[in-house]
């Protein structure tokens, strides 16, 4: 990520929404989330932003712990998708080393438009 200090405000306003630290101590969000799509097609561009203290590598994966690769780096990072998330998307944060699920999030799409 380039700016540090952004992605600590990406993970303060998660925390303020009631996301929660995974039970290995990693975070994971997606912003937004929920996220409104009105031009017909269901799908959405989401910013999955995720943090793990004293990891040197992880995976950010799609689909599944082992699904498409969307982003690898540091312990601290964030990765903007495509158009291409649907309702119901998972991302998964996985450890580089072990492919060890470290935390996961669910994307909830809206065609709610009036």
């Amino acid at each position: 990520m380039r700016c540090p200090a952004c992605l600590m405000l990406l993970l303060a306003l998660a925390a303020c929404t009631g996301f929660e630290r995974a039970e290995s101590g990693a975070m994971l969000t997606a912003f937004p989330n929920p996220v409104v799509v009105c031009d017909g097609t269901g799908l959405a561009r989401v910013r999955m932003a995720w943090f793990r203290e004293g990891m040197s590598w992880v995976q950010l994966r799609v689909g599944s712990p082992d699904g498409s690769l969307l982003a690898i780096g540091p312990s601290h990072g964030d990765q903007w998708t495509g158009k291409w998330v649907h309702d119901g998307a998972v991302f998964y944060v996985v450890d580089a080393a072990t492919g060890d699920v470290l935390a996961q999030t669910t994307v909830e799409v809206r065609r709610d438009c009036d």
